[in-house]
């Protein structure tokens, strides 16, 4: 049985991404989520939920976010802030942007088959 909802780390992909940022919780592994949702002309619905969750740990290491901290209570946040620059959050930018596009995003279908939608 699978997780959905509409959080950012209410999936199963997010989950698991979540256990590999707990086991590498570095710029790097954000940055190269990011990436990722620039390499496909269709966003599966597992990148995109990747990528959101990668952008709202990005948030809350700039203490920015909404999201309940205790799924990452495994995560050394004071260190990753000292390592935080702007590109990622620029890049995270980008990635909404793009993840914004109706065309070609599998989440976004999924969205839109659930009553969860707001438009």
């Amino acid at each position: 049985m699978g997780a959905w909802g509409i959080g950012n780390f209410e999936n199963d992909a997010a989950g698991d991404w979540l256990y590999e940022f707990g086991e590498n919780s570095t710029k790097e592994f954000l940055e190269q989520t990011l990436e990722t949702v620039f390499k496909e002309e269709y966003l599966d619905s597992d990148i995109v939920s990747e990528v959101l969750a990668s952008i709202e740990s990005i948030t809350l290491i700039m203490g920015n976010s909404k999201e309940d901290k205790e799924e990452l209570e495994n995560i050394d946040f004071d260190t990753l802030k000292n390592d935080f620059d702007t590109v990622l959050f620029d890049k995270s930018i980008k990635c909404i942007e793009r993840i914004l596009e109706k065309e070609n995003n599998g989440l976004y279908e999924l969205w839109e088959e659930s009553e969860s939608l707001r438009v």
